[in-house]
């Protein structure tokens, strides 16, 4: 089961930076990864530990985040993207875990030049 989580968050991370061996994001790519997996975390029991929950909704929000900043999205994915990045943030928070709240502080700024971008568009 612990396979699970680790499985998760190495192929996040490899989709994170898969391409042309720089270190760009492949927003897309991750968020796919995501979207098929995360339902299979959750039952794997894991996300009951603090730390991969905090981790993977982490992973999540970032992905979430960087596909919506990224522009090649439609308004409307962009919009449930954002809202599923200030879900993630939202529960980190009620964890109240110094090293998320840390985290979770790097969205918010980031999520508002996105949203704002969306209004623009």
């Amino acid at each position: 089961m612990a396979a699970a989580a680790v499985r998760f968050a190495a192929l996040v991370g490899m989709d994170r930076q898969r391409g042309d061996g720089s270190l760009r994001w492949h927003p897309q790519e991750a968020w796919g990864r995501i979207e098929a997996d995360w339902r299979k975390l959750q039952w794997s029991l894991l996300t009951r530990v603090q730390y991969v929950r905090l981790e993977s909704l982490h992973h999540r929000a970032r992905a979430a985040l960087a596909l919506a900043a990224g522009g090649s999205t439609g308004a409307q994915l962009r919009s449930k993207l954002l809202r599923s990045t200030e879900r993630d943030t939202r529960a980190m928070e009620r964890h109240g875990m110094p090293w998320s709240n840390a985290l979770r502080h790097c969205f918010g700024p980031a999520s508002s030049a996105a949203e704002a971008s969306t209004r623009r568009a």
